[in-house]
């Protein structure tokens, strides 16, 4: 054991009471206006690329011919009765014979009572006619949320589930899913309130459908409405995301950019034989995801991934901020996110301003 001598201990107690005394006010003032943050050494707020920022004319759509070649897996169509001008019927041996697989069929409107009984006559019709033609065939629902209270808003989300469900039956081998299709924003509402609703409704028309439903929407309507909810990772992602020069869509937070996205809506300007209009809207789906939406493979169960345990990591320090700024934060990938959360809760980062 080392003893200290008398002199060496009064020497040792005066240089601790000059390094523990309170910093003066110009010291303080100094050490937080100070933009040196190497000689404080704090750790800065990563940064990363924001991908639309890459992708000038994001919603440019593209036609069809040049769309084929530059994207791959199973291609199919969505259809509404849009598709079907003067009461025409499509024909869907055609569209079939064409190279389209699937089709994803409007079953059911939120908006209006006329809107929603003009989607269920095209549905009894389109629904037989493509799956006697060999497609494999899903039904979306067109959301339009409305309530003024929390409790309505919750009612009128387990309403139009049931309403959709009802209408598209119980899901079985062969079948494409219930598709929520959410891109409208009531004036007045939070992210809050619309992240409850379609996790709401995607919950209730699972438990009804018996399995999980697909959510159509596009990211930039993700950032700007909606929280990065860890739930709604649990439900297949159709992403709608035009360019002319990409080869998969961007997508953003909670779902993972590798393996995210379920189906993809990369043009509304198809030109599909068959039809009616002069443009549709085209889809491809990765073909593992449509062996598992059809139920042609068994490993169909969701299960958590470590990018959505990722997610959870930085939901629970992001609680409160937008999609828009964690996206812009993180580049919006789960590499980023991760990154991001591990400097937000270190004790050791740059404050603003520093």
């Amino acid at each position: 054991m080392y003893i200290i001598g008398s002199k060496s201990l009064c020497v040792l107690v005066v240089f601790l009471t000059l390094v523990t005394a309170p910093i003066s006010a110009k010291a303080a003032s100094d050490l937080e206006i100070s933009d040196d943050t190497s000689q404080i050494g704090c750790l800065s707020e990563p940064k990363f690329p924001d991908p639309y920022l890459q992708l000038p004319n994001w919603n440019r759509p593209f036609a069809f011919n040049q769309s084929m070649q530059k994207v791959s897996g199973v291609f199919g169509i969505d259809i509404s009765r849009w598709d079907h001008p003067s009461d025409k019927l499509l024909n869907f041996r055609k569209i079939r014979e064409s190279g389209y697989e699937f089709a994803f069929i409007k079953l059911s409107d939120g908006a209006t009572a006329k809107a929603d009984q003009i989607a269920a006559k095209w549905w009894r019709i389109d629904r037989p006619a493509a799956t006697q033609a060999g497609m494999r065939v899903g039904g979306y629902h067109y959301a339009y949320p409305s309530g003024n209270s929390s409790n309505q808003r919750y009612e009128d989300a387990l309403i139009q589930a049931r309403k959709a469900s009802i209408r598209y039956g119980t899901w079985s081998k062969g079948r494409l899913p219930l598709v929520l299709d959410f891109e409208h924003a009531p004036s007045g509402w939070t992210p809050r309130d619309l992240t409850t609703w379609a996790l709401v409704f995607l919950n209730e028309a699972q438990r009804l459908t018996k399995t999980p439903p697909m959510l159509y929407t596009y990211s930039k309507f993700i950032m700007k409405h909606m929280y990065a909810d860890l739930e709604l990772a649990n439900y297949p992602l159709w992403i709608a995301h035009y360019g002319r020069h990409l080869t998969e869509p961007v997508i953003t937070l909670p779902w993972s950019a590798k393996d995210g996205w379920a189906n993809w809506q990369f043009s509304s300007s198809g030109r599909i034989p068959g039809t009616h209009r002069n443009v549709g809207d085209l889809n491809v789906m990765p073909e593992h995801w449509y062996q598992k939406l059809t139920g042609q493979k068994t490993d169909y169960e969701f299960k958590p991934t470590l990018g959505r345990l990722q997610a959870l990591a930085i939901r629970s320090a992001a609680e409160g901020v937008l999609t828009s700024q964690l996206h812009q934060r993180t580049g919006g990938t789960l590499d980023g996110a991760l990154a991001w959360y591990e400097w937000s809760i270190s004790s050791n980062k740059c404050l603003p301003g520093a």
